[in-house]
C-alpha cells in the first residue's frame, strides 16, 4: 500500500478533485493548535502577573506613592495582555468560520463535502 496524496484529496472531497477544499482540513488543524497556543500563552501570562503581584506584596515598603505606581504598572500590564489575547482569539475564530465558508462558495463545492467541512469547523 502506497500513500497517494491525490487519492486522499479525492476521497476527502468525495470524488470532486477540489484541492482547495482538501487544504481546508490542515488549516483547521492549524487553527486548533493556534487556539491551544493562545490558551497556553494566557496561562503563562497569568502566572507572570501572579509572580509580579507576589513580588509587590513582599516588597511592601509602605510608601503609598510607590505602591500606586506599581499597581498602575500592573494594571497596564494586565490590560495589554488581555487585549493581545482577545485580538488573537478573535482573528483565530474568524478565520475558522470564514475560511471554509469562502472556499465552499468560491469553488462551488459539492453539498456533502461542504457540509462535512462546516461540521468540522
Amino acid at each position: 500500500w502506497r500513500l497517494n496524496l491525490i487519492r486522499v484529496a479525492r476521497d476527502l472531497t468525495i470524488g470532486n478533485a477540489n484541492i482547495y477544499l482538501a487544504l481546508c482540513y490542515p488549516a483547521l488543524i492549524a487553527n486548533a493548535s493556534l487556539a491551544l497556543a493562545a490558551e497556553l500563552l494566557g496561562n503563562w501570562l497569568r502566572g507572570v502577573e501572579q509572580q509580579y503581584e507576589s513580588a509587590l506584596a513582599k516588597r511592601g515598603d509602605g510608601s503609598t506613592e510607590a505602591a500606586k505606581a506599581a499597581n498602575h504598572l500592573l494594571a497596564r500590564l494586565v490590560a495589554r495582555n488581555e487585549w493581545m489575547l482577545f485580538v488573537f482569539n478573535v482573528v483565530n475564530v474568524c478565520s475558522v468560520l470564514v475560511l471554509p465558508s469562502m472556499v465552499i462558495t468560491e469553488t462551488n463545492a459539492e453539498p456533502l463535502a461542504g457540509a462535512i467541512l462546516i461540521i468540522l469547523a
